[in-house]
C-alpha cells in the first residue's frame, strides 16, 4: 500500500458504530427511521473507502446525495438551500480535508504516473512552469 495511514479503518468503524444514533436526531418526522439504513449508506461513503484508504470526487457525490435524501424526506426545506452549501457542505469540506491529511488517504482514481499532478511536479523537476 503506497499511502494511507490504517488508522484511517478505526476511525471510521467507530463513525460506523455511531451513525445511527447521529441520524436519527436529525429528524423528528414519523417513519424517518425506516430511511436510516438507506441514507446512512450514502453517509459513510462520503468519508473515503475503508479497503483502498482514498478519497475523491464520487465520496463528495455521496455527501451530496445524502444531503438531497434530508431534503426529499423534509428533514430539510427550501429554505435550508443556501444553508446546506454554505454551511453543512463546506464544514463537511473541511472535515474532510482534515480527515485527508491526518490520515494521508490518497485521491481517489490516481493514476500514479499517470495523473495530472504527476505532470506538474515533471514541470517543475524540468524547470518548466
Amino acid at each position: 500500500m503506497r499511502f494511507g495511514n490504517k488508522a484511517f479503518r478505526v476511525w471510521l468503524d467507530k463513525v460506523t458504530a455511531e451513525s445511527d444514533s447521529h441520524i436519527a436526531k436529525l429528524s423528528f418526522i414519523p417513519g424517518f427511521e425506516k430511511c436510516i439504513p438507506e441514507i446512512k449508506v450514502y453517509l459513510l461513503e462520503s468519508f473515503g473507502s475503508y479497503e483502498r484508504l482514498d478519497y475523491g470526487t464520487g465520496h463528495e457525490l455521496n455527501f451530496v446525495v445524502f444531503l438531497f435524501c434530508l431534503f426529499k424526506m423534509g428533514v430539510l426545506v427550501k429554505e435550508d438551500q443556501k444553508s446546506a452549501i454554505n454551511k453543512v457542505f463546506q464544514r463537511y469540506m473541511e472535515l474532510m480535508r482534515l480527515i485527508q491529511s491526518k490520515y494521508c488517504l490518497e485521491p481517489a482514481g490516481s493514476h500514479g504516473v499517470w495523473g495530472l499532478d504527476d505532470y506538474q511536479h515533471l514541470a517543475f523537476y524540468f524547470g518548466a512552469s
